[in-house]
């Protein structure tokens, strides 16, 4: 059986929903999304293996990767009686919002060199690594405006880091004042459902009647 084990990594929030985050709370949904980026970079990879012409540019590699996690991810959310009521889904300038529990955002994003999330140069950007309320489209802005939010939630990445074919590995990360803020390793672990056998006494030499163990 696989489990997603979380290992905290970094928290230097002084205060806010995140600085006392625990992500044991939204483990089905945080187990999605890691089950996502596996699941996407395996769907992607064989395809560009099967037409290495169509996807030779980087940037058209990126975006299916990360349109084929977001696609996997709002599967799984919204066939799940334990979460398709938990996630609203967003768009705004070609990027994907999941809002959980109205809480805050999960958003995912390939690491770079330093570990970090990469993305284009724009004010938007230096906003969102900033911790500052960043700008959307007028839709998604009117969308959030029927939730009745206190503020705009924080947004959570899923990022992950990805050598060759494969996924190195996947932390949640949040960042505040340009730099990772809150950090969780999430790994994956196999629970091992170990069995007690129980062995039956041994029988008298004048019983011909032998018994067999028993595997419970």
């Amino acid at each position: 059986m696989k489990h997603i084990k979380f290992s905290k990594c970094k928290n230097t929030l002084l205060g806010g929903y995140l600085a006392n985050f625990n992500p044991e709370i939204c483990h089905d949904i945080l187990e999605f999304a890691y089950q996502s980026v596996i699941e996407g970079n395996t769907k992607v990879s064989d395809l560009i293996k099967r037409e290495p012409t169509l996807f030779s540019r980087n940037t058209l590699k990126s975006l299916l990767l990360n349109n084929a996690m977001i696609d996997i991810f709002r599967t799984k959310i919204t066939t799940s009686e334990k979460t398709k009521h938990r996630v609203k889904f967003f768009e705004t300038f070609r990027m994907t919002f999941a809002l959980v529990d109205n809480k805050y955002f999960l958003c995912f994003k390939a690491l770079g060199k330093e570990n970090t999330i990469e993305g284009m140069k724009t004010k938007r950007f230096e906003d969102i690594i900033q911790g500052k309320p960043f700008s959307m489209s007028k839709k998604m802005n009117a969308e959030l405006n029927k939730l009745n939010l206190k503020g705009l939630p924080p947004i959570l990445f899923i990022g992950f880091k990805k050598t060759t074919d494969f996924i190195d590995f996947i932390n949640l990360q949040y960042y505040f004042n340009g730099e990772v803020s809150l950090e969780y390793g999430m790994r994956e672990e196999v629970i091992s459902i170990s069995k007690d056998i129980i062995k039956p006494k041994t029988n008298n030499k004048d019983n011909d009647d032998e018994q067999s163990s028993l595997v419970v």
